[in-house]
């Protein structure tokens, strides 16, 4: 009996181990774990179904996934959980999450329900609602209930922003002797420089532990697989991972390496159903797009000739020069009298001389002068 109480003592110290940076409840999903759980702000799977809830707006189409974890490479310390996500109406979303854990003496269970939906394009809202069903041989069963809020914010195309805060409600355990289940504040960044490569970073904060950081990156060096490597400060663990990815399936394996317990396997495996629908939410800061109108060349003129061909019409004047005012001189076709000369001086007689010369006179009026001077 008492070789089976430090059993017992032990698997509860090591089942709370790895969970007292998610607040008390086990995380799922190896590509999570891969990236050392800096979860908070990664918006886009089913397994945001155990870290930030709004992240689940992020979805594009149905998807259901399978998780186990090997703790420690022991039996009695797996952990199997699976999870459902539904995208509805654009910005909606709905999920379900089934998570187990331990063994017949021991078992823990949980299930969960969570919505989120998006507000002006670029904040997302979140809330999961939970549902922990603890059962001890010759202890009995008792059930606790937790609400988990969350919200996550587009800062611009490459970056986003976290906030989620698990056991809000701060809920209790227990029918003889109440404990109260861990609460932890969680809040982290998102930094996508690419479509390949996704960097994050968490600040845990436990109400009974300390400060803990889970950063993490994830880079897809051909268009299918990836490579994954993260760090928790609290526990202390190393983790790496690798995935799989093709248009409506993802395999993941990650393992984690605490440097006292040794290492822990990670396997999850998700399905896409349905086609993929465009993005509702656009990023703030991404510039719209706009269409520019199409230019219209205008049609070469082509020069004209200087000879025009027979039968074309005329070059017209041009429209921006203005006739000048005709003089009574040069209304008469006949004269050439510059047109500064007025109209009623009379021109000066002509000499015989001149007549004589054979020149033409230059206005009718002076030929009328010069007959009547020669008739007298």
């Amino acid at each position: 009996m008492c070789m089976f109480l430090r059993i017992f003592i032990f698997i509860l110290f090591a089942a709370h181990l790895p969970a007292a940076w998610a607040g008390g409840e086990n995380p799922a999903g190896a590509r999570r774990i891969g990236m050392g759980g800096g979860f908070s702000a990664l918006r886009g799977d089913v397994w945001s179904l155990w870290a930030n809830p709004a992240s689940l707006s992020g979805i594009q189409q149905a998807e259901g996934g399978l998780y186990a974890k090997s703790s420690y490479l022991v039996n009695t310390l797996n952990t199997a959980s699976f999870g459902a996500a539904l995208p509805f109406k654009e910005v909606h979303h709905a999920g379900i999450s089934l998570s187990t854990f331990g063994f017949d003496s021991y078992r823990e269970n949980n299930i969960g329900l969570t919505y989120a939906t998006t507000l002006y394009d670029v904040l997302h809202l979140g809330v999961k609602v939970n549902v922990l069903n603890l059962a001890i041989a010759q202890y009995g069963t008792t059930n606790a209930f937790y609400v988990n809020p969350g919200l996550t914010a587009d800062v611009s195309q490459k970056f986003s922003v976290g906030f989620w805060v698990q056991n809000a409600n701060q809920a209790r355990i227990g029918s003889v002797q109440e404990e109260r289940l861990p609460t932890q504040i969680s809040g982290g960044v998102c930094y996508k420089p690419s479509s390949k490569i996704a960097v994050t970073a968490d600040a845990v904060k436990p109400l009974d532990f300390a400060l803990g950081i889970n950063a993490g990156f994830e880079y897809y060096f051909i268009n299918q697989f990836c490579i994954r490597a993260g760090y928790t400060t609290y526990p202390s663990q190393l983790a790496a991972g690798v995935g799989f990815k093709l248009p409506n399936l993802s395999i993941d394996f990650a393992n984690t390496y605490h440097e006292r317990l040794g290492y822990s396997p990670h396997l999850s495996v998700s399905v896409r159903l349905g086609k993929s629908k465009s993005n509702p939410t656009p990023n703030l800061g991404s510039p719209k797009t706009v269409t520019p109108a199409p230019v219209v060349k205008p049609a070469p003129n082509p020069t004209p000739s200087t000879t025009p061909k027979s039968g074309a019409a005329a070059p017209k004047t041009a429209p921006n020069v203005k006739p000048q005012p005709l003089t009574p001189e040069k209304s008469n076709p006949n004269t050439t009298t510059p047109a500064s000369k007025p109209s009623n001086t009379a021109t000066p007689a002509k000499t015989p001389q001149n007549s004589s010369s054979g020149k033409p006179t230059t206005t009718p009026p002076t030929e009328k002068k010069s007959g009547n001077k020669s008739s007298q």
